[in-house]
């Protein structure tokens, strides 16, 4: 609820372990459009087998937030991260179109709190 995601937006989800998984789901669920990001070929298969678009291997890439917004059409109006690292921190915030939504699930602890601490160009 938190995102607010409506039929045929784009959302991506930043990891694809169980709590993005779920998200993958409840987004179609909802009529949304999602790319799943995530470093194991196994889960993006997954993934898609649950309901995502598109795929993002994040080792295969040279910018992850470049690929989704070629993706999506200029980028995601909701971006989750699953995950809760700096880098995907970063890259959740970094792939939103103009006044995209970000939600950040997964924690970030100690000197990990700052997303800024993570090297980045946007």
């Amino acid at each position: 609820d938190q995102g607010r995601v409506s039929a045929g937006q784009w959302v991506a989800v930043h990891g694809c372990g169980g709590v993005g998984l779920s998200a993958i789901m409840i987004a179609r669920a909802l009529g949304a459009q999602v790319v799943a990001i995530d470093i194991t070929a196994d889960k993006l298969a997954l993934a898609r087998r649950l309901g995502a678009m598109a795929t993002i291997d994040a080792t295969q890439v040279a910018s992850v937030p470049e690929a989704v917004q070629e993706l999506t059409g200029g980028g995601a109006h909701l971006s989750l991260d699953a995950l809760g690292h700096p880098i995907t921190c970063c890259n959740s915030i970094a792939c939103l179109r103009k006044r995209g939504r970000h939600v950040q699930v997964g924690l970030l602890l100690g000197d990990q709190a700052d997303p800024g601490a993570a090297d980045r160009t946007w």
